[in-house]
């Protein structure tokens, strides 16, 4: 079994921006497919940690990777797949510090099923709440878009 790792809130994590459900006209954020925080996934998304991929260069090996394992499950079924288009990084404690209009909060984690690189950044439902509104998501979204950076791009070979 892996040994977990703690994330710090210094630490930095990145998420793999993918086209064309990420990135809109101009290569702009679209920010509600980026972040989507699906309940059928726990209300997690997953992030590299720059603890264990410390240059952009490793971040955008793992995300040229996926994209590969992506086209050919898409392939399969007919389509095109995704293209892996860069990422974009924060700081775990800036993730940890954002609370919804709501009361939903953030933890950032190690989850190494995927590979040791691999974490999460999952909403952690206010006191009462079950799930989360179309309007809760909307403002996780957000917050999300306020704490992570200008997108690092990449085009892979």
């Amino acid at each position: 079994m892996p040994t977990i790792r703690t994330i710090d809130d210094a630490d930095t994590v990145s998420r793999h921006v993918y086209a064309p459900r990420m990135l809109g006209a101009a290569d702009e954020f679209v920010w509600h497919e980026i972040f989507q925080f699906p309940s059928d996934r726990g209300m997690a998304e997953s992030v590299a940690l720059r603890m264990v991929v410390p240059s952009d260069a490793d971040v955008h090996r793992l995300g040229c990777e996926k994209q590969d394992k992506d086209r050919e499950r898409e392939r399969a079924k007919g389509r095109p797949g995704p293209t892996y288009r860069g990422c974009t990084d924060a700081l775990a404690g800036g993730i940890r510090g954002q609370s919804s209009t709501r009361g939903h909060r953030f933890s950032v984690t190690h989850e190494p099923a995927e590979g040791d690189w691999h974490g999460h950044v999952t909403v952690l439902l206010a006191a009462g709440c079950g799930k989360l509104s179309k309007s809760d998501k909307d403002d996780v979204r957000e917050l999300m878009a306020g704490v992570f950076g200008p997108l690092k791009p990449h085009a892979c070979p």
